[in-house]
């Protein structure tokens, strides 16, 4: 059977992001970066995309947070 879903992290942030198989491009939903999923780190591979909700869930636990940088008060 073949893999329906990827998992992948952004070549600028390392947001973690899901794509259908077989997209050539994607858009970052956090950095707003667009890039070609083959220059992208590829975590899994999945048939469903329920499977890919819970593993992207778990994958998110597991990578510490972006530190949020503090913005300048406007003048």
């Amino acid at each position: 059977m073949e893999k329906k879903i990827v998992i992948g992290k952004c070549v600028r942030c390392g947001g973690l992001l899901l794509s259908r198989a077989g997209t050539k491009t994607k858009t970052c939903p956090y950095c707003n970066l667009r890039f070609h999923l083959d220059e992208s780190i590829i975590l899994a591979r999945l048939n469903s995309a329920e499977e890919a909700k819970i593993m992207l869930g778990e994958l998110k636990k597991r990578q510490p947070r972006a530190q949020i940088r503090p913005t300048k008060p406007r003048s």
